[in-house]
């Protein structure tokens, strides 16, 4: 901050720039990282209910008399 107030503001933006948008962009990544892991959760899970939907379906037509 020092060198900031010496060099009369002259670097802020590049300071900004270099400081600033890293941390916006790692911010984004874990929030998109976050959001694909819940979504894949999610799938699996309902991949998980149609499979056991069909394992159902398939007892019962193995029991169905002909």
């Amino acid at each position: 901050m020092t060198l900031v107030v010496l060099d009369e503001f002259i670097y802020i933006v590049m300071l900004l720039f270099t400081i600033v948008f890293p941390l916006i962009s790692f911010s984004l990544h874990h929030l998109m990282q976050n959001c694909s892991e819940a979504f894949t959760i999610d799938l699996v899970r309902r991949l998980e209910k149609r499979e056991k939907f069909n394992d159902l379906s398939m007892i019962d037509l193995a029991h169905r008399p002909i």
